[in-house]
């Protein structure tokens, strides 16, 4: 009604990013002092709050005191920004580590912590006891096929070149190379259930179909009108691929699931049955993509994807075989299952491999926009990589499909390829990576990049994770800070590496201890991490070494293999030729191996 509108202009107006206007506003009272948000019932101002941006309801204490007392104890209303900023996955995570600590647990203020730590996303800390908990349930249950103990814990957790989605409370990791692979070893899922806190493999449903396994290939979280009922109404949509190593003749044979799409259904509520559906889709689109991001919007409707490599003899390559003019996207229609070629403009990035893709909605204008960054600039083969471009952010908005290049000033991560990336509120977390160098920092492994500035900066953890084997590298996306697998390089060539590091928010009402799980000043017990490679116990030396174009490695390993070789080179400036060596040996298989 008119009388409604009147009442709902000093909302309008924040609404639209400029000031109230205080002669309507009053204080929030009407001309006989009565309050006019007497009129409102609890629900309805809930609702209303609703279709504020975040900006706006965050200084709604400037239109009315008691608006702002009202939303401010709102219990329902910080839950569901917490949800809108995080995701149902990382809120049941925080929740759940914040309230052993927290004499308001699960309160309005409890919630207004959690979406102001989360807003600034700024301190962090590795929760090794959650970590002990998890790996404790995958130790703990046989999973299918007869696995306990250490080699489920192997089967879950030794991956690489795999994809990382969040469905309600579940990570879902979908995908990678694993450890003593064959031929038809089927596309592998682990399973995080962080409302009972269990990790485990689903069975598959009597009438799934059973696809092939894959890495470098790319997922999002959609809604497919024409699967069945389930529990959740997001299904994972799998795009492309290519055959793991070591796995046969199917090693690094691309996979068809472009054109005929497959999706993934969760069939139990607790992710404990999968069903797998293929679906054909019609319109312009490659046959086969590989080294791909995708990343839907428009409440999981349409899948934009960006970069990615074809094969030559495929028809759509000719798009991008001049990398640096291929302004345009695929977008799907998931109701039409429909393909369409969009054409983009602005400030466009190269064409890119190995790359990161994530959509998000803007806090500030309510628009969608999909932000990348990363990867290679050169087209990669199946099993290779090319040189990492350096990881300047671009924005590309998925209404008028127009790029936006992001600032190259100030802190910027080390280039890399094959790292994970998560959306943590108004924030991308970038995680891992090959191609990152001893003498990088800690700044290199870990960042977060600003989805509105497009400005990296650095993070700040108040504890260690688990030790990193010498020669590896990880791999996997932190969706709600789970972070799963990675690649060794052992003496007996690339090992899938098993591992489990989990992040989260910092309390900061909590103290130092209590909130990070008695944190170690170095790094957690070594016989926490189920890696058979990382040598523990041993007592280790450093080396900083040159490589031949100038740059700086770092390499570590235990002391009783450095004497061994000291031995055998039989003086220190043999010693030193057999290290740049070794180092040039590790730098050439890392650069060959695209897991």
């Amino acid at each position: 009604s008119s009388h409604f509108d009147s009442r709902a202009a000093p909302f309008q107006r924040l609404r639209e990013g400029g000031p109230p206007d205080m002669a309507d506003v009053q204080e929030g009272r009407d001309a006989s002092g009565r309050s006019r948000l007497n009129f409102l019932a609890d629900d309805v101002l809930l609702r209303i709050c609703r279709f504020l941006p975040v900006k706006a309801l965050l200084g709604t204490g400037a239109a009315c005191v008691e608006l702002q007392h009202r939303t401010s104890e709102s219990l329902e209303l910080w839950q569901e920004l917490c949800r809108f900023l995080l995701g149902e996955a990382s809120v049941l995570l925080h929740a759940g580590c914040w309230a052993a600590s927290a004499k308001d647990a699960h309160s309005a203020p409890f919630y207004r912590r959690l979406f102001r730590a989360a807003w600034a996303c700024e301190s962090f800390c590795y929760d090794h006891g959650l970590r002990r908990a998890l790996l404790d349930s995958a130790q703990g249950g046989r999973q299918p096929g007869g696995s306990s103990g250490r080699e489920a814990v192997e089967d879950l957790l030794a991956l690489s070149g795999h994809t990382s989605e969040a469905i309600g409370p579940l990570v879902l990791q979908v995908g990678g190379a694993q450890n003593d692979m064959s031929q038809g070893t089927p596309l592998h899922v682990t399973v995080f259930n962080l409302a009972e806190k269990r990790v485990f493999r689903p069975t598959l449903a009597g009438s799934s179909c059973r696809p092939e396994h894959r890495i470098r290939h790319a997922t999002c979280a959609v809604r497919a009108p024409f699967l069945p009922e389930g529990p959740y109404q997001e299904a994972v949509l799998v795009l492309g691929g290519y055959g793991a190593p070591g796995a046969g003749f199917d090693t690094g044979r691309p996979r068809a699931n472009v054109r005929n799409l497959l999706l993934l259904q969760i069939m139990a509520e607790d992710g404990s049955e999968i069903c797998w559906h293929e679906a054909a889709a019609a319109g312009t689109a490659p046959e086969h993509i590989y080294h791909h991001a995708c990343a839907s919007f428009a409440r999981g409707t349409r899948v934009c994807v960006f970069g990615g490599d074809i094969p030559s003899e495929d028809s759509e390559f000719a798009r991008i075989e001049d990398r640096a003019r291929s302004p345009f996207v695929y977008v799907l229609d998931m109701a039409a299952q429909l393909w369409q070629v969009v054409n983009t403009s602005g400030s466009a990035p190269s064409w890119r491999s190995l790359h990161a893709a994530v959509a998000h909605t803007s806090f500030l204008d309510g628009r969608e926009y999909l932000v990348t960054f990363g990867g290679a600039t050169d087209h990669c083969e199946p099993l290779t990589s090319a040189n990492p471009a350096v990881m300047t952010g671009y924005e590309l908005d998925l209404q008028s499909f127009v790029w936006r290049q992001g600032s190259s000033d100030g802190f910027m991560p080390a280039p890399r390829l094959r790292f994970g990336v998560a959306r943590w509120g108004r924030h991308l977390v970038v995680h891992g990576g090959h191609e990152l160098r001893g003498d990088d920092g800690d700044s290199a492994h870990v960042a977060r990049l600003n989805l509105t500035t497009l400005r990296w900066a650095s993070m700040d953890f108040a504890n260690s994770p688990t030790r990193l084997p010498v020669m590896a590298f990880e791999t996997g996306a932190p969706q709600a800070g789970i972070v799963v697998g990675g690649v060794n390089q052992t003496r007996l060539g690339p090992r899938m590496l098993v591992r489990l590091n989990l992040f989260r928010l910092r309390d900061p009402s909590a103290t130092h201890a209590v909130d990070c799980d008695a944190e170690q000043d170095g790094e957690p017990e070594e016989e926490e991490d189920p890696d058979p490679d990382d040598d523990a116990g041993m007592q280790w030396v450093r080396i900083q070494m040159r490589r031949s174009d100038g740059s700086l490695r770092v390499l570590e390993m235990p002391m009783v293999i450095m004497a061994a070789m000291r031995q055998q080179a039989g003086s220190d400036e043999a010693l030193v030729e057999m290290l740049r060596a070794h180092v040039a040996r590790q730098d050439a298989a890392g650069d060959a191996d695209d897991s």
